[in-house]
């Protein structure tokens, strides 16, 4: 079998199942900006251009959609790593920091981004790969997006995270010095390739220089590989070096090992069916580079056209149903008299006066010297109440509702239901942000592997200003030592740290506000910390003069107290016991 033949086997696999997703994706994305391809059938707009109408379009997806996106920006939620246990916390730190590090400049926006064409088209893709443009010796992690129409994938699948995924296809187009760079030794198979055509879209690019389509085809296959067993702990560890190498430490050492098989990814790449490059685990693990973000996946059903969808989708029939009855109700208007006169031949001396009186028509009857006023027609209510019906559909389909849009609350509503509303809202789109988190822990989990496997000791210093705690190229992300999960955004690690220590001070833990201080990012800092600093001493100061003043006054009181009970005292040895004992109980002595 030719190299490319397999590829092609897969194609075929998936023009009737991914592909149809996609077609439809594309449908509804046009739908989104507003083609009116997408808005109007052909059908229905040559009827309109034979009747000399417009084929209008009043687009109420787009505001709905915006709403969404802007939420998802608007409640952002950063990429963290959370320990299983107080021993791999040092790592999880670190780890926590390296992916603020990588994500802070363009990464959550690009998440964002690829979470809009999500839940417009049905799915989308983040690509995560190193860069050593920048780093010809570490290396940098690039985060990026790649359109939804360049990718098909195994259509068996029933898993949202791609793990049972056998192959996935993805087309890129390049111009020909890039392609040509990329693959000096294949340079004169490029050039013969040039302008050649997409295996995955219709597109007709109309581009001046010449360009070629670049296929990837990764494949998910199994091969029994070595490990090695600790005696001690009895944990596995996959042997990386020769099998000469081991068969010698085996019979040196003794050491035990046993094969198992494992996942191990295929990667080659092609030009017009020409193989230009092939290898296996090209980053080092066995996952697809590229991320999936489901909107809504249903795997039960079998017709791909509903498989997969994004929240356009069930929007479409409303939508179209309002262009078509805002464009009859305008018609309605346009040809319709609203204003004019009616009046007899000769009804006037001059009837060219009656013509000059407005926008109206004039309409001539029979003689009989009279003329009067036509009558605006009525609006018809039904239109009024259809378009109230169909904002409820548009709201009511998509489940976002004007407490998203951030409208003002209606009259007097409470406060509290307008909450409960947005709340419930929220509920209804809870699986399409469940789907977005998962596709966000597996942009991180495969950070970590890259971070392991391609940064340097000292690149991890330079990234941090730490060395690299024990076990941080070890530890395995797919088993339980740490996990993955969602935290407040900030720009640069120092923010978070910031953040943190400002939550352990409102939990009531006692951080110096100085330390606190330090990882806050404000103009003149040292200033502004002195200037706090001497507002403290000063308020010390107050402090102890107020605690000496009161200690004073509690002093001369009690002298005070102590002279008059004296002097009672002294009285007593002329006074009945009685008086005595109410004298004292005056000045409390008794209670002393």
């Amino acid at each position: 079998m030719e190299p490319f033949d397999e590829v092609e086997e897969c194609l075929n696999e998936t023009r009737q199942t991914v592909k149809t997703a996609i077609q439809e994706g594309e449908i509804d994305y046009n739908l989104y900006v507003n083609d009116i391809d997408a808005h109007w059938d052909a059908k229905d707009r040559a009827y309109l251009a034979k009747k000399k109408r417009q084929a209008l379009i009043i687009n109420k997806i787009t505001p709905l959609i915006r709403a969404l996106t802007g939420y998802e920006k608007r409640n952002r939620k950063a990429i963290t790593v959370k320990p299983i246990t107080e021993d791999d916390l040092p790592i999880a730190q670190q780890y926590s920091k390296i992916i603020a590090s990588i994500l802070g400049e363009m990464g959550y926006s690009t998440l964002s981004d690829i979470f809009a064409t999500s839940v417009k088209t049905g799915i989308s893709y983040a690509a995560i790969f190193p860069s050593y443009e920048k780093d010809p010796l570490d290396g940098d992690i690039v985060l990026t997006r790649v359109p939804f129409q360049n990718i098909v994938f195994d259509p068996t699948i029933q898993r949202k995270d791609f793990s049972d995924c056998d192959y996935l296809i993805r087309e890129e187009l390049f111009t020909l010095d890039t392609a040509k760079m990329l693959f000096p030794n294949k340079a004169d198979d490029i050039e013969r390739a040039s302008k050649n055509q997409s295996i995955l879209t219709s597109h007709i690019d109309n581009l001046t220089r010449p360009r070629v389509y670049l296929v990837e085809f990764w494949k998910r296959e199994y091969k029994p590989v070595d490990f090695v067993v600790d005696p001690q702990t009895g944990m596995l560890t996959q042997w990386q070096g020769t099998n000469k190498l081991l068969k010698e430490l085996k019979k040196e050492t003794g050491m035990i090992t046993i094969k198992k098989v494992v996942p191990v990814l295929s990667y080659s790449i092609f030009c017009n069916k020409t193989l230009l490059y092939k290898t296996t685990n090209p980053y080092g693990h066995a996952d697809y580079p590229y991320i999936p973000f489901f909107c809504y996946f249903d795997p039960e059903v079998k017709n791909w056209e509903y498989k997969l969808q994004g929240i356009i989708r069930a929007l479409r029939d409303p939508q179209k149903q309002i262009n078509k009855s805002r464009s009859q109700f305008l018609d309605i208007l346009a040809t319709q008299i609203h204003t004019g006169i009616i009046t007899e031949t000769d009804a006037v001396q001059n009837p060219e006066v009656l013509k000059e009186a407005g926008q109206g028509k004039v309409i001539e009857v029979r003689p009989g010297a009279r003329w009067e006023q036509i009558q605006s027609p009525r609006m018809p209510i039904e239109f009024l109440n259809l378009a109230e019906i169909y904002k409820a559909d548009m709201q009511y389909t998509s489940n976002i509702h004007e407490d998203m849009l951030g409208l003002p609350i209606k009259g007097n509503e409470p406060a509290i239901l307008h909450q409960v509303r947005t709340a419930q809202a929220l509920t209804a789109l809870q699986e399409v942000f469940d789907n977005y988190i998962l596709g966000k822990k597996l942009v991180g989990k495969q950070l970590v592997k890259l971070i392991q496997k391609i940064f340097s000791p000292q690149k991890v210093i330079r990234m941090i200003g730490e060395q690299p705690a024990p076990r941080f190229y070890d530890i395995d992300v797919s088993q339980s030592d740490i996990q993955i999960a969602e935290a407040i955004i900030t720009d640069t690690q120092r923010n978070l740290y910031f953040r943190e220590l400002m939550d352990l001070r409102q939990a009531g833990f006692d951080i110096p506000l100085q330390w606190v201080l330090r990882y806050m990012d404000l103009p003149d800092k040292e200033q502004f910390i002195k200037f706090i600093e001497k507002q403290q001493g000063i308020a010390l100061q107050e402090q102890r003069k107020q605690q000496q003043m009161t200690i004073l006054g509690a002093l001369s009181e009690a002298k005070l107290n102590l002279a008059k009970a004296m002097k009672e005292l002294a009285k007593a040895q002329v006074l009945p016991h009685e008086a005595i004992t109410k004298r004292v109980a005056k000045w409390g002595l008794s209670r002393r």
